[in-house]
Order: C-alpha cells, then structure tokens, then sequence
C-alpha cells in the first residue's frame, strides 16, 4: 500500500503544466525589444555586422560573437534561443557552452569588463 506522502506526489506529477500568463508575453517582448536594441550597439562597439545574413559569414564561435552572447546573457532578459537566433550562434546550447567557456578565460574576462564599462 502506497502512503498519503506518496499519493501527493503522483497526484502532483499527473497535474497539466501551467500555462503561461498574458502579462508574461508582455515581459517577453519588452525584454527582446531592450536586447535588440542592446544587441544593435554592441555590435557596432565589437565592429561586428549588424545584418543577420552577414553574421552568417562569421564562425558560430566568433570571437565578438561570444562576446556578445555573454554580456546579452548579463545584461538582457531574454534567454539562449533568442541570443542563439539573433547572433546566428546555431543551438542555444552552444551559446550556453560557449559563454561559460568564455567566463571562464582570463582573457575574455578583461575584455568582458572593457566593454561593460563602455
């Protein structure tokens, strides 16, 4: 015999998910028009193409590429698809590898803090 403890929990695991607010897509959109326009600037700063199919010609890994990914992730709402979509960065999953790699590295890190104070 199944415990109350136990009944709980499958009762909770049988439950929908959620689903998301109204005023949710409002915050969504607000923070993807605040890192488009965040994105706009950095780019010109990093000397980076602002045209998406110009950043097609650089690597997925680009240098200023990831530059920008991290201080998006920093300093925007909006998450790794939209970051991965923007900088034409392939999977959001790389944009994740690739940030944290990138924060890691002693280099990157003074370069990071540059920009920031820019």
């Amino acid at each position: 015999m199944i415990g109350d403890e136990a009944n709980k929990a499958l009762r909770l695991l049988d439950k929908k998910p959620r689903q998301k607010s109204r005023a949710n897509g409002v915050h969504e959109s607000h923070g993807e028009a605040e890192a488009e326009q965040f994105a706009e600037e950095a780019l010109a700063r990093l000397n980076l193409p602002n045209d998406r199919g110009d950043l097609d010609t650089l690597r997925r890994s680009d240098h200023g590429k990831v530059l920008l990914a991290a201080l998006s992730r920093w300093n925007t709402t909006v998450g790794n698809s939209w970051i991965a979509e923007r900088l034409r960065m392939g999977h959001h999953g790389s944009v994740s590898r690739l940030v944290i790699t990138a924060s890691q590295d002693e280099k990157h890190v003074r370069e990071l803090r540059k920009l920031i104070k820019m």
